[in-house]
This record gives C-alpha cells, sequence and structure tokens, in this order.
C-alpha cells in the first residue's frame, strides 16, 4: 500500500529530524514517495528494497539513493552503521520487521515506522491494558515508542481495510539482550497458561524448579506473561542465566 500524501512524509522526515551526514535506512522505499523527501535533507540515504524493478526504478530517479535490492528479512543488519531507521512498511510482516530491528545490535537511535493501527496498539501498549503483549516488552525494554499520528486508510494507493499510525522508536539503552528475548518469548509462548507453566514447558525444567526462582523474585508463579512488568522479566532473565536456564 503506497503512500500518496505529501503532508503525512514530510511529517515523517521532520519527526526524524534528520542532520548532514546522519545515515539513514529507508525500509522498503517502493516507488519512492517517501523517499524523494527524505533526499531533500543532508543525511545519507540508504534503501532497501525486495522489488528488482522499483530497485532500478529508485536508482535511476534518486542519484543520492544509494539502493539495496535485497529482502530487508534477510540481509544481516548488523553489518551495517545507520543513525536512524524509517519505513512504511508491508503490513503482512510488521511484527517480523519490527522484531529484527529490536534483535539486531546496530546502535541506532531513533526509528519511525508506518505501521497498521492493530500492530501500532500492541507495540505501546502498558502493563495492565488488553495490547500488552510479547511485541509491547520486546519494542519498551531499551526504548520509548509512542504514537506520533493516525493515518487513514484513504492516504494509501491502493487503501487498505484498516487505518495506520505513525510510531516512534526513541533509544534509550543498549541493544536487545538476546537472553531477555528468549525469556519474553518463552513467557508469552502459552499465554492462558501461567508463567510457571509456560516457562516449564519451553524450557523443559521442572515447574517447581521455576516456581523457586520466581518466588526468589517475589513473582507469583501463578501469574500470566501479560501481568509481569517489563522489569519483572529482566529479572527472571538474570536468574535464568544464573541458573543455567538460559
Amino acid at each position: 500500500h503506497f503512500l500518496i500524501n505529501p503532508e503525512v512524509a514530510r511529517n515523517i522526515v521532520n519527526i526524524l529530524s534528520l542532520r548532514a551526514q546522519e545515515s539513514v535506512l529507508e525500509i522498503g522505499p517502493g516507488k519512492g514517495f517517501l523517499t524523494s523527501y527524505l533526499v531533500e535533507t543532508d543525511a545519507q540515504i540508504t534503501g532497501i528494497e525486495i522489488d528488482s524493478a522499483l530497485s532500478n526504478y529508485l536508482k535511476k530517479k534518486f542519484k543520492k539513493l544509494k539502493v539495496i535490492n535485497e529482502d530487508f528479512l534477510n540481509i544481516n543488519l548488523n553489518e551495517f552503521d545507520f543513525d536512524k531507521i524509517c519505513g512504511n512498511i508491508p503490513y503482512q510482516i510488521a511484527g517480523k520487521i519490527i522484531e529484527k530491528i529490536m534483535l539486531s545490535t546496530l546502535n541506532w537511535k531513533i526509528c519511525i515506522l508506518m505501521l497498521p493501527d492493530v500492530v501500532a496498539k500492541r507495540v505501546v501498549a502498558g502493563l495492565g491494558t488488553a495490547d500488552y503483549s510479547f511485541l509491547s516488552v520486546m519494542c519498551n525494554a531499551n526504548c520509548k515508542t509512542g504514537v506520533e499520528f493516525v493515518v487513514n486508510k484513504e492516504n494509501f494507493d491502493p487503501e487498505p481495510k484498516i487505518d495506520s499510525s505513525v510510531v516512534s522508536f526513541h533509544r534509550t539503552g543498549s541493544p536487545f539482550s538476546k537472553n531477555f528475548y528468549k525469556l519474553t518469548r518463552a513467557a508469552f509462548s502459552k499465554r492462558r497458561k501461567n508463567i510457571k507453566n509456560s516457562l516449564s514447558m519451553y524450557f523443559s525444567k521442572s515447574a517447581d524448579e521455576i516456581e523457586k526462582i520466581l518466588d526468589s523474585l517475589g513473582i507469583s508463579p501463578v501469574l500470566r506473561a501479560q501481568d509481569l512488568s517489563i522489569e519483572e522479566f529482566k529479572k527472571v532473565a538474570i536468574e535464568f542465566v544464573s541458573n543455567g536456564i538460559l
């Protein structure tokens, strides 16, 4: 779904606050609508585009743009050095793209993504809300997230069935820990089960062993994953590492 509203593109570029010589990654530039506003700045723009025809089109249209004709999900982000990331990303793989960005050791500062409204709500959800999920924990463990503005479906061609939101991710800590990721993924793997049983099943450890660790941290073993705060997940991850589970 290609963006067609110039005001939306300008707003995204304004939020990025690009400076001279900053390196910026645009995920899936497509026909180059957002790209045309990015290249007007003094930043160094790189676009990763999976479609060969569109990649060739972009190379001819934008002399200042570096184009990589690859699937974003297949590239090794850790081989690059981008200060900022942006993109109107494919809705059906939005979760996978976010996960890849969060798991990379790439030390980016700001990421601005156009996301389907339902995904945006999960990204920014806080503890105790209906949308709080694995995605919420993963995105907010080392970022401050927020919905910058809503983009109605009429601003795209072809028009999608749902509205979108422009979501900001501001790095507040070091890159995401793989141990923390594995722990939270395990905890949310069985959302309807309590945390003790979810972790026991995932790591093939006795429920008693898991319960003992949780009790030592003051965390009730009968809570579900969606009842634990990010700080509590971090504490559990540290204990799992020290006990040889992670």
